[in-house]
């Protein structure tokens, strides 16, 4: 079995994690898309992100696009931004979207995908 800690860090050094994450949200779309279709209307997921992906591709607007495709409500996706979050300009995000909050369980951040399109 291979454990994330032995493939994300070299992803993320190659400057490709991205790729992996817009693939993973695809997929988490599809999935709550699904259970909504089931009457799963209160379901809520995370797409957890590191914060060099915002260097790396768009992935705000990246997001967005895909949420608004999809044809769900972005209200029930959380996006969570982890890893090294000391270079991500947090001031300037929340400026911007007011869903901004530091978690608690990492050190990093959370922002409902509502919030997104206002940071591209």
């Amino acid at each position: 079995m291979l454990l994330d800690e032995q493939f994300i860090p070299t992803l993320d050094r190659a400057g490709i994690l991205y790729r992996l994450d817009l693939y993973m949200a695809d997929k988490v779309i599809a999935d709550l898309k699904k259970m909504q279709e089931r009457g799963h209307l209160e379901l809520a997921v995370s797409l957890n992100l590191f914060s060099s992906e915002f260097d790396q591709c768009n992935m705000a607007e990246e997001i967005t696009r895909k949420v608004k495709e999809s044809g769900l409500s972005p209200e029930f996706i959380v996006i969570e931004i982890s890893n090294d979050t000391r270079n991500l300009n947090a001031d300037k995000i929340r400026n911007r979207s007011p869903s901004l909050s530091k978690t608690a369980s990492t050190s990093g951040w959370t922002i409902l995908a509502k919030d997104i399109p206002q940071l591209v």
